[in-house]
């Protein structure tokens, strides 16, 4: 199945997203048919027909999918874009992470930048090792570590099917999968949620899934009580 079996509103994607794609999923040709990478735009233009189908949720400026837990979207920042041009190579997709610390004070260290493979955000061990980095870092500055973000390029396509004849559009997301959110859990447990932690997926075209685990309770009533 090749891109130019289709027709193309806007851009095309290259083709090393392309085939990426239809490993996992493949538009049916169909007489009418159009294709459109998704962007943050197209969900705030169709976020009528996107909440009564239960797809995503918009409120108080936030626009929420879930799969399994709730997913924020958000326009790329600078972070983002520079970890998308780190991982989208012109031979080669792989997923690359990133640690951000932010200390109590509002300190923000950066980890150094990890380099996976096509379907993983990174080495687990290497992560476990940069934590505790950014933790004696912190320490080094009078500060403490308060919340951890990882960040990886996921290198992964999104489209919007619309067929001119049935007047029917179907969004393809491709957000924080599964196992991301399992690698997010294990470093959780592992430093036994001494800190918040968040784990985003920055997508090729232009915006972001993130989900947050927050600080343990447990651990705070501890301190509380250590006081």
């Amino acid at each position: 199945m090749r891109r130019s079996d289709f027709f193309w509103e806007g851009a095309r994607p290259s083709l090393l997203l392309w085939t990426k794609m239809i490993k996992q999923y493949r538009p049916r040709k169909k007489r009418g048919k159009t294709l459109k990478i998704l962007t943050v735009e197209d969900l705030l233009k169709n976020q009528v027909w996107l909440k009564k189908r239960g797809l995503l949720s918009f409120s108080h400026g936030n626009i929420c999918f879930t799969r399994g837990v709730s997913q924020i979207v958000q326009a790329h920042c600078s972070w983002d874009i520079y970890l998308k041009n780190k991982g989208l190579g012109l031979i080669k997709l792989r997923e690359v992470c990133q640690f951000k610390g932010v200390g109590i004070s509002g300190l923000e260290i950066f980890g150094p930048l990890e380099k996976g493979g096509e379907n993983s955000v990174g080495s687990f061990k290497n992560c476990l090792r940069t934590i505790e980095f950014l933790k004696r870092e912190f320490k080094k500055r009078g500060d403490n570590l308060s919340c951890l973000e990882l960040s990886h390029f996921h290198p992964s396509l999104e489209i919007i099917e619309k067929n001119s004849l049935l007047e029917t559009e179907r969004f393809v997301f491709n957000g924080l999968s599964q196992s991301d959110l399992n690698f997010q859990q294990r470093l959780y447990r592992e430093s036994e949620g001494e800190f918040s932690l968040t784990i985003k997926a920055v997508l090729p075209f232009g915006h972001s899934y993130s989900s947050q685990l927050f600080k343990s309770s447990h651990r705070l009533s501890q301190s509380i009580l250590l006081r």
